[in-house]
């Protein structure tokens, strides 16, 4: 075989052996190296022993950036980084300042929406880092670092998986409306769950979901649902019996993972949910489970409902000129009945 002969061989060649590696490469990036990220953090929080070191979100965050399509939040990778260190840094100064958590609550809520309005930014996922030390009240710098530090990884990551990948879709900021109508239902949720609800009534990670839901108009909402109830569940059993983090982490990350590919749904909350059983003491476990799946019924269930009866009731709203056209008469009628 000649030099000129071969080429097509070794063409032919290298397209086979591209198209084998394709599945291995997206098992990768879409599968090991997200449960390698969780699993660092948790390691590394296990081996120092302090819980603040977890961040849930981060779990959302690697399957957003790596298991997933991209999602808007990456348009700007910097925002990966920046906006969940500030919210961080905010939740655990509102701690230390000993306000009462309602108004901890509203103001931390309300500052990272109004951050994320101006910087014309999607990373919703701030929302869970400001919230979360005020549900269990952090104090130590260690949480804000933490989260600064995974989210200066995966920044770094989505910069590079943007150049080499199809642009995230721009989709324009809700409406003025929509966010003010949700901030008052996570200040409802967040004071029920604080004063007379389950304390996890409003964990973060669902009110991420919800604000998700009500921007796609309750797209798939039971399922969503039910991978939220799923996550938490698995969450909480196999911390239960796997008291390792970093392999709890790994495990968790994979089983919430195949439950949304099985319910055929793009849900990072789950993820974010599936690991926060980690910062819940044990005794507080089975009111984890209980408290987080009422949370999802309530929250998640009822903005899929009142969505899908407004889609029902606009449906069945029609014009009645749109259902009785009238008729113009043609030429040739008028020339027949109003001629001369």
């Amino acid at each position: 075989m000649t030099e000129v002969e071969s080429v097509p061989v070794l063409r032919r060649f290298g397209g086979r052996l591209a198209t084998a590696a394709g599945p291995v490469l997206s098992f990768l990036r879409s599968v090991f190296v997200p449960v390698v990220l969780v699993a660092a953090m948790a390691a590394v929080a296990f081996a120092f022993g302090r819980r603040e070191l977890l961040f849930p979100e981060y779990g959302a965050l690697t399957a957003g950036v790596l298991s997933w399509r991209l999602p808007p939040w990456t348009a700007r990778p910097v925002d990966i980084f920046v906006l969940p260190a500030l919210a961080a840094l905010l939740g655990v100064g509102l701690n230390l300042s000993r306000i009462p958590f309602a108004i901890a609550w509203g103001v931390g809520l309300g500052v990272i929406l109004y951050l994320l309005r101006v910087a014309r930014s999607h990373m919703v996922p701030s929302i869970s880092a400001v919230l979360l030390p005020l549900l269990l009240h952090f104090t130590s710098l260690l949480y804000p670092l933490a989260v600064a530090g995974t989210s200066l990884v995966l920044c770094v990551i989505a910069f590079f998986r943007k150049n080499g990948a199809a642009p995230a879709p721009r989709i324009p900021q809700p409406p003025i409306r929509l966010v003010g109508t949700y901030w008052a239902l996570a200040m409802i949720v967040g004071l029920l769950a604080c004063y007379a609800g389950p304390r996890y009534l409003a964990a973060p990670p669902i009110l991420v979901a919800l604000l998700e839901l009500m921007k796609t108009k309750a797209d798939r909402g039971f399922a969503k649902l039910a991978g939220l109830v799923a996550a938490s569940a698995i969450g909480v059993c196999l911390y239960a019996l796997i008291p390792n983090w970093a392999l709890c982490g790994i495990a968790v990350f994979l089983c919430v993972f195949l439950v949304c590919r099985a319910l055929r749904i793009v849900l990072p909350p789950a993820l974010a949910l599936g690991i926060l059983p980690m910062l819940i003491r044990e005794n507080q476990q089975l009111d984890f489970l209980a408290g987080t799946a009422a949370g999802a019924l309530l929250i998640i269930g009822g903005a899929t409902i009142f969505f899908r009866a407004s889609s029902a009731s606009k449906t069945q709203e029609v014009p009645v000129t749109a259902a009785i056209p009238v008729p113009r008469p043609s030429l040739d009628e008028v020339s027949i009945h109003g001629g001369p």
